[in-house]
């Protein structure tokens, strides 16, 4: 058996593979799907970019990822796209450690997606790192707080590795590694200023166990202490 050709590339290039399967595999999908809009009467509530990992997906949602995880989600599609709901689809929307992942320019232009098929009154529910904590931590460990310097180096999850200098953590925050990249950094206004931008007149930082629909208080409460949380509605 051939088994995966990322195996036998060159680290150098294993990335650029990585892109042309996922550039492919939308244009494959742009082509085959076109213009249609699905509905989903029995389902409320809807998970974008769930992973195909189970600890980002949950129950009583349509969970949703990349054409590349078929099989694994409920539901596949591209975020930089138009979303193919129909207008005031969803009751609710979860963005569990999206938002960051997206190209800049494409925030506007899916965040008014979201508004569009958001029920008159539905919630936003978004979940990014706390870059603004992340930033007020590093600054008083410059100016002498110890204590804060200490829980910025032991600030995020042990999976990610060991951190021995105040920087690497916030490298970590605002551009992670290159196969897990995030493409900008938020903290409550700048997350704020987006979503007004894209005409959601309420936003508000909620703590990991709270939203205004309680649907949408889900998540991976490991990654809460370093996790900034605002609910958001039209």
């Amino acid at each position: 058996m051939i088994g995966s050709p990322r195996k036998r590339l060159p680290k150098a290039m294993v990335a650029l593979y990585d892109q042309f399967r996922f550039e492919f595999a939308s244009l494959r999908h742009r082509k085959l799907r076109g213009s249609r809009s699905f509905s989903f009467p029995d389902q409320r509530f809807l998970n974008l970019g769930c992973g195909p990992d189970p600890i980002g997906q949950y129950d009583g949602f349509l969970n949703a990822d990349h054409y590349r995880f078929s099989g694994e989600v409920d539901f596949c599609l591209d975020l930089r796209d138009p979303l193919p709901f129909p207008d005031h689809e969803w009751e609710g929307i979860l963005l569990h450690h999206v938002l960051e992942h997206l190209p800049r320019e494409s925030v506007p232009g899916f965040l008014l997606e979201c508004r569009r098929v958001l029920q008159p009154g539905g919630v936003l529910r978004i979940a990014v790192p706390d870059c603004g904590l992340a930033a007020r931590l590093y600054a008083a460990g410059e100016s002498g707080d110890k204590a804060a310097e200490d829980q910025l180096l032991h600030l995020l999850p042990p999976f990610l590795g060991s951190f021995h200098e105040p920087m690497d953590v916030l490298n970590e925050f605002f551009h992670s590694t290159p196969e897990n990249r995030h493409h900008a950094g938020y903290d409550t206004r700048a997350l704020q200023a987006v979503l007004a931008a894209a005409g959601f007149s309420r936003s508000e930082p909620k703590p990991f166990t709270e939203s205004l629909v309680p649907e949408l208080a889900v998540g991976h409460q490991p990654w809460s202490p370093f996790t900034l949380y605002v609910d958001a509605t039209s």
